[in-house]
C-alpha cells in the first residue's frame, strides 16, 4: 500500500476544543485533500466527520450496534467520487467488551463467533 496517499488525524474533540471548531478544521482539510474514504474511529469522531462533510447526523452513534449498521450501509453506498465517512470501532480489545464489541458491531453479517478484524478486513 502506497502510504504517501494516506493522511491520518484525529478528529475527536480534547478538552479545549469544542464540536464547532474540529468540525471547521475537518471540513477544511477535507476540501484540501478530497478523500475518498474518512475512516473514523468511534462515535465522537464519526459525528465529527458527518459534520465536516455536511452530512446531519441523524441520531446517536453510541452503541456498537449502531456504528456497525452505520458502516455496513456507508461500506454498501460507497461513492468513488466523495468522500465516503465511514465507522470504525475506537475501542475493541480494552475495557473488557472485546467479544460484546465484535459481536454488537458485526451483528449477523459475519463469521460466528464475530470478529470485527476479519469482518472489517474483508467489507473494506
Amino acid at each position: 500500500m502506497d502510504m504517501s496517499r494516506l493522511y491520518i488525524r484525529n478528529a475527536t474533540l480534547s478538552r479545549d476544543e469544542q464540536i464547532q471548531v474540529s468540525t471547521d478544521r475537518l471540513r477544511k482539510l477535507l476540501e484540501e485533500y478530497s478523500p475518498s474514504i474518512v475512516l473514523t474511529f468511534g462515535a465522537p469522531a464519526f459525528k465529527i466527520a458527518l459534520l465536516a462533510s455536511g452530512e446531519t447526523p441523524r441520531k446517536s452513534y453510541g452503541t456498537t450496534k449502531l456504528l456497525g449498521d452505520q458502516f455496513r450501509a456507508r461500506v454498501d453506498n460507497y461513492k468513488p467520487d466523495s468522500s465516503n465517512v465511514i465507522p470504525l470501532l475506537h475501542v475493541s480489545v480494552a475495557r473488557g467488551r472485546y467479544l460484546s464489541a465484535h459481536r454488537d458491531f458485526v451483528d449477523d453479517h459475519g463469521d460466528m463467533p464475530a470478529n470485527y478484524f476479519n469482518y472489517v478486513g474483508k467489507r473494506l
